[in-house]
């Protein structure tokens, strides 16, 4: 556990402030000027090249400011960053939004996304993993006719696939689930992208 004085703390903060507001390496006479702090250029480059040290500021290269490091940005969240009670109607604003149930995991991310833009004024970006790259979870056969079939696939993710396809022959659903149950047994946990691999090697095996 890194243990700062406040001195240090002050730097590390100005320093991440300043580096999100411009995207530029931060330079000791950029922090003195902001006031934040009582002392010399040279004292907060002291500190600064301590905290590099430490592996939480890094220096592009000799000449540059400094700009934080994963580390350093980890500290300053779990540590160092004063959080704020929402106001009650910001608390309203979320409920309001949210009331309605979403359909799905992607819709509700996609809310969220736009309800953090909204309060920070900045872009929000929603990162959607790959149903490629996840585990299988679940699967679900539901009978909707005669030759007609609705497939529901659920990854470890949480992220839900659905499609429709058509049977060369009339199956019950008394049939379909207990297909449900084979293919659940047989693929759980095993990387989507695997999945058609290993139906083929049952099949095989099965002849």
């Amino acid at each position: 556990m890194i243990k700062l004085t406040q001195r240090d703390q002050t730097v590390l903060e100005a320093v991440i402030t300043d580096y999100i507001e411009t995207g530029e390496p931060v330079g000791s006479r950029t922090i003195s000027k902001r006031g934040a702090m009582n002392v010399s250029p040279a004292t907060i480059r002291n500190v600064m090249a301590d905290l590099e040290e430490m592996g939480l500021l890094h220096q592009p290269h000799t000449s540059a400011g400094r700009i934080p490091t994963v580390k350093g940005l980890r500290l300053y969240l779990d540590s160092i960053m004063q959080s704020r009670q929402l106001a009650g109607l910001e608390k309203d604003r979320i409920r309001d939004a949210l009331q309605d149930r979403p359909r799905d995991i992607r819709e509700l991310l996609l809310r969220t996304s736009r309800l953090l833009s909204q309060f920070c004024r900045q872009a929000g970006v929603v990162l959607w993993p790959r149903l490629s790259i996840t585990s299988f979870k679940h699967i679900e056969f539901l009978r909707l006719g005669p030759f007609n079939i609705k497939v529901i696939l659920i990854s470890k993710a949480g992220l839900v696939h659905q499609t429709n396809i058509e049977s060369d022959e009339e199956i019950n659903q008394p049939e379909l689930d207990k297909y449900s149950l084979y293919v659940n047994d047989l693929l759980q946990n095993v990387p989507i992208s695997m999945v058609k691999e290993r139906i083929l090697e049952e099949m095989a095996s099965e002849k």
